[in-house]
């Protein structure tokens, strides 16, 4: 089975459980939200990764609802709770490696610990779609889980149940120089701690680039 469709497959069913866990936690929102402020387009485009129930969703239309908001995730039954949470969106059913089948351009990016779930063969390429689906000066927004690559591992899932999912961990410098790579301007990194379920503390990057290609 494709890893992603299996990471597909637990997050179908455990939709609603891990709706419950995130939803209302804040993910680094003040980070998303200085994002959100450097968008000038007060109309404009928004394509979120990844999206799941539409936590993130809400909070970026609750930070100017003048956003024309496009999710997209690879569990249908996310997409379904993040249509019912954010109703004003558009959500589609989609894997974030196929970012081309969208046919549009954006102003701005948002890709909220996708990465976790995503080799480094994936990133490279992901950032290399988004690069097509930008906007010539369009923004980028990501966060995922600080670390080193090679300590990736295959864990339990927030759901517990013996569904087990691989969870890769990035370090600033690996992130930064893919990004540089597909013509983007690094703005902001910085990285954030994050309490765990279990009580540890772990660190995220966030990293706000800005596209300077062709698109």
């Amino acid at each position: 089975m494709n890893p992603l469709e299996h990471i597909r497959d637990v997050f179908d069913q455990f939709a609603e459980r891990y709706a419950a866990e995130y939803m209302g936690k804040d993910l680094h929102f003040d980070t998303l939200a200085s994002f959100c402020h450097q968008i000038q387009n007060k109309h404009a485009n928004i394509l979120e990764l990844a999206c799941g129930p539409g936590n993130l969703s809400q909070f970026i239309l609750q930070e100017n609802p003048g956003f024309r908001l496009t999710g997209i995730d690879i569990s249908p039954n996310m997409i379904s709770l993040a249509r019912q949470l954010v109703p004003e969106a558009q959500f589609i059913v989609l894997d974030v490696m196929q970012l081309s089948s969208l046919k549009k351009q954006y102003d701005a990016v948002v890709s909220g610990f996708c990465y976790p779930y995503l080799d480094r063969n994936q990133v490279k390429q992901n950032i290399k779609d988004i690069g097509q689906v930008l906007m010539q000066h369009g923004l980028f927004y990501i966060s995922t889980i600080a670390g080193d690559y090679s300590e990736s591992n295959i864990v339990p899932s927030s759901t517990g149940e013996g569904k087990a999912i691989t969870m890769y961990y990035y370090d600033q410098a690996f992130l930064e120089e893919l990004l540089i790579e597909q013509s983007f301007e690094i703005l902001e990194s910085t990285y954030r701690s994050r309490e765990e379920r279990d009580g540890r503390m772990a660190q995220d990057i966030i990293i706000t680039a800005r596209y300077n290609g062709e698109g």
